[in-house]
């Protein structure tokens, strides 16, 4: 998926028609459900599927990534 998206890709804009380049800044997440920033900076992902919090901000492969809070109750 990674490799896809790295292509040039063609969406509407204000009803025009743009070319745009998506680079992809975080792969390897499970259900991600919901992003906030911290208040020192840091952007936090939920997971809905493995009830982790990560610490995204660097970006990367969120595989190897060390969870910030886990063992949450999926509801």
């Amino acid at each position: 998926m990674k490799e896809a998206l790295k292509e040039v890709q063609e969406v509407k804009v204000g009803g025009r028609t743009r070319r745009v380049y998506v680079k992809p800044f975080a792969w390897n997440l499970h259900a991600p459900t919901h992003m906030e920033w911290a208040p020192d900076g840091r952007l936090l992902v939920v997971e809905r599927t493995t009830g982790k919090v990560k610490d995204i901000t660097k970006g990367g492969d969120m595989e190897v990534a060390r969870p910030f809070a886990w063992g949450l109750e999926v509801v």
